[in-house]
């Protein structure tokens, strides 16, 4: 949550489902199946959740704004 890759996570029936919008720093990150398959993951360890709906989207593009204050503090920014 503190890059700002996280844009949208939705909760559905009674929290059994999840659908969560993330991006990544660029269209060629090298880890982006690592990272969606982490995104699956976490949020199916979850008590409850029994689905998840990870979706990659770049709309829109990341960029180093997006992240939180201790973030931007950690990276120099």
């Amino acid at each position: 949550m503190e890059l700002g890759l996280i844009y949208d996570i939705r909760v559905h029936d009674e929290g059994r489902h999840v659908d969560v919008t993330f991006s990544l720093t660029s269209p060629m990150c090298p880890v982006g199946d690592l990272i969606q398959e982490q995104v699956e993951t976490e949020v199916l360890s979850i008590e409850g959740v029994e689905t998840v709906n990870a979706r990659l989207t770049f709309e829109p593009m990341w960029n180093p704004d997006m992240m939180s204050p201790a973030a931007k503090l950690f990276f120099g920014r």
